[in-house]
């Protein structure tokens, strides 16, 4: 386990925000995209597992197309 951040976001569109954790890396290439509407770190210094990152990653990806198709 790695150190890592609770972030809290919103999309653009979305009504209501998702919380999850990340590797800090994976945080500051999120909050840049364009189709998140808020994004803010809730917690410091939790632990994340392999399978917490590769949940991320696939988020991540998602919001990128979601910015593509837009």
């Amino acid at each position: 386990m790695s150190n890592a951040v609770l972030m809290r976001y919103k999309l653009k569109g979305d009504k209501q925000y998702t919380t999850c954790v990340v590797t800090r890396i994976q945080y500051e290439n999120f909050k840049i995209l364009p189709v998140v509407k808020e994004c803010e770190i809730v917690q410091r210094d939790v632990g994340i597992t392999g399978d917490q990152i590769d949940h991320a990653n696939q988020t991540l990806g998602e919001a990128i197309r979601k910015e593509i198709e837009c």
